[in-house]
């Protein structure tokens, strides 16, 4: 709140150097137009700019209970988070999606699920281009399809070993 009064007094000051600079030649009335068209457009910003720094800030609460829960081990309680936090603050929806995925990809989730990393991943380069999230995202998602053909291949081959194996038994 001070740094905001203290960026007000700073902002009136140099306003008024401004003011008196560009309404030299104009009546009282242009001037104090001129001023309010400013006033306005001024609030506009500080509104928006403090709307969004509180969203931000009240979803750190949740991002903190989220990583708590991720800790624990209870993913299934820091999913329900990151799914609370993407429905109350849409400005944090790709580090939500983020997180999401990487708890769905974690070794240590016995619920995980790589289509659904592979959805949160992708929903970040598809609907958020400029996030922050989207090169790791880029990077998962290729670690995930990598991940996914080399269980395949294990499997394919597991099952040949094993088919294998009942043959030698056969002839034994």
């Amino acid at each position: 709140m001070r740094e905001l009064q203290t960026f007000q007094i700073v902002l009136s000051n140099r306003l008024r150097q401004s003011l008196a600079y560009i309404s030299g030649q104009q009546n009282r009335v242009g001037y104090y137009r001129c001023l309010l068209t400013i006033f306005i457009i001024i609030s506009h910003i500080i509104i928006a700019g403090c709307s969004t720094f509180n969203d931000r800030f009240q979803a750190k609460s949740y991002f903190e209970e989220a990583n708590d829960f991720f800790i624990d081990g209870n993913y299934m309680a820091s999913l329900k988070v990151y799914e609370q936090i993407i429905q109350k603050y849409p400005t944090a929806e790709d580090r939500s999606l983020f997180e999401m995925g990487i708890i769905y990809a974690h070794p240590k989730n016995d619920k995980k699920d790589f289509q659904k990393a592979l959805e949160c991943f992708e929903r970040i380069t598809r609907e958020h281009p400029e996030s922050r999230y989207r090169q790791d995202s880029e990077m998962m998602i290729f670690y995930i399809n990598n991940v996914t053909i080399k269980d395949n291949m294990i499997n394919t081959q597991q099952t040949q070993i094993e088919t294998l194996q009942e043959k030698v038994k056969i002839r034994e």
